[in-house]
């Protein structure tokens, strides 16, 4: 069974209040009152990493999900990107 992915609009993200956001995928949105954040997280060699992606000031969400799905490729081939 997948997981659900792409599951954020850019309307919710503009309407959304301090919080964490789940895109799918293991891309998620770290909201504040003023600013936010793009993680992607992802596991290797049994360890869960974390990888900043810039803040939602500078990377809109579709520029997110493309770095999401270029870092899940490179992880794909066993290179741990962190």
């Amino acid at each position: 069974m997948s997981r659900a992915r792409n599951k954020l609009t850019a309307m919710q993200i503009k309407k959304a209040g301090p919080g964490t956001y789940q895109d799918g995928g293991g891309l998620s949105l770290k909201k504040t009152e003023t600013a936010g954040k793009w993680i992607y997280r992802y596991s290797i060699s049994g360890r869960r990493r974390d990888m900043g992606l810039g803040t939602l000031a500078d990377v809109s969400l579709s520029e997110a999900r493309q770095q999401r799905d270029k870092w899940q490729a490179v992880l794909g081939s066993g290179v741990d990107c962190h």
